[in-house]
């Protein structure tokens, strides 16, 4: 990361922003229309807004840019004044958030204009002058600190997977709306991705839409309350998913005896389940203890456990992957023992559970325990 030009990511993060801007202002335009908010394409814009654009942009500036350029002197830069706006713009989206949550088109349309106004005014004045200013002030070491440090906020904040379906989420709104990918820019696109765990030429990998069978979910959580959804996903999903791979776990020390001599994926399996369940679990109990309560009201939302939740989900997707890989995608052969065809089907469910689980957590949860919206 010491070789990213950190004014220039703030820049293309920007342009990514100002992408996702647009859409808005056509969502309220609609919402105005109609009375109504598309929950899917709103939320999704909400969420963008909160999470990349606030709590990973503005937390680079905040934390680190504008600190740097006052010990600098930098005199003419109304550093508290960009940080006034950052506040009210977290406002006008929570405002937003909860416009989308009661469907309620007209509060959408205000607070959406108040949000582009405020957005598009205010990158507006970072790049007439903060920019520009830090650009003179920080020579090529202080800006390699910069770069170094902007890398570890957007790793604590949000992790490579989280960067990439932001991204991911911000074209998705740009197809929708008729409205320009900033990333259609090759040098824009190869600092949006210094985040994103991608090298130029490979970004497509994150950009994939989330999987159509998951799609309902958040819809269907839709104004239910989220010690409901605590409770569904400790019972129904963490639960569900231990009790399987236990059932699993003495299945696969058989299959690996019956066919590991010739499929040697199968002889690396239990050792592949036994660190994913040992994982899944202390994943598990540092969630139910960190982030749940905030689900019932217990405590605030810890935005710190928040961050560490969605890398462990990156994690734990990295481990299924190779429990996947080992099985050849849990597709059977012909004449294969009966025990590989029940351990293949109980991988698959666990696969599509966990799939299930992350989506409800960092789609419906996350958003909404950040927003207030308990």
């Amino acid at each position: 990361m010491a070789d990213i030009d950190p004014i220039a990511l703030l820049g293309a993060e920007h342009r990514l922003i100002l992408q996702v801007t647009a859409c808005i202002e056509a969502m309220g335009a609609v919402a105005a229309r109609t009375g109504h908010v598309n929950e899917a394409a709103a939320g999704a814009a909400v969420e963008f807004m909160r999470t990349y654009a606030d709590r990973c942009h503005h937390g680079k500036e905040e934390d680190l840019l504008f600190s740097a350029l006052d010990a600098l002197g930098a005199h003419g830069l109304d550093l508290a004044g960009l940080g006034e706006e950052h506040v009210r713009g977290r406002k006008l989206a929570a405002a937003s958030a909860r416009a989308v949550a009661a469907d309620n088109g007209a509060a959408f349309a205000r607070a959406a204009d108040g949000y582009v106004e405020l957005i598009r005014t205010h990158i507006a004045r970072e790049e007439a002058g903060l920019l520009p200013r830090a650009g003179e002030l920080l020579d090529a070491e202080a800006r390699a600190e910069l770069a170094r440090r902007f890398a570890v906020v957007a790793a604590d904040t949000l992790g490579e997977e989280t960067h990439a379906r932001m991204i991911a989420r911000a074209n998705a709104l740009a197809e929708r709306y008729g409205v320009a990918r900033a990333d259609a820019d090759p040098a824009v696109r190869a600092l949006l991705f210094a985040h994103a765990g991608c090298r130029p030429g490979e970004e497509e990998r994150a950009l994939q839409p989330p999987p159509a069978h998951l799609a309902h979910l958040p819809a269907a959580w839709r104004g239910r309350p989220l010690g409901e959804l605590e409770r569904h996903l400790r019972a129904h999903h963490h639960q569900d998913v231990l009790t399987t791979l236990d059932l699993l776990l003495p299945i696969a020390d058989k299959v690996a005896g019956q066919h590991g001599p010739t499929h040697p994926g199968l002889g690396r399996l239990g050792g592949e389940l036994l660190a994913f369940r040992a994982d899944f679990q202390a994943h598990i109990i540092d969630e139910e203890e960190r982030v749940f309560p905030a689900a019932g009201g217990i405590q605030p939302p810890d935005r710190a456990a928040v961050s560490a939740s969605l890398r462990e989900h990156a994690a734990l997707g990295e481990r299924m992957a190779r429990i996947r890989a080992c099985c050849d995608g849990y597709q059977p052969w012909e004449g294969c023992s009966g025990n590989l065809r029940t351990l293949y089907h109980g991988l698959e469910s666990v696969d599509h559970r966990l799939g299930e689980t992350v989506h409800l957590e960092q789609d419906v949860l996350f958003p909404r325990l950040l927003s207030g919206l308990v």
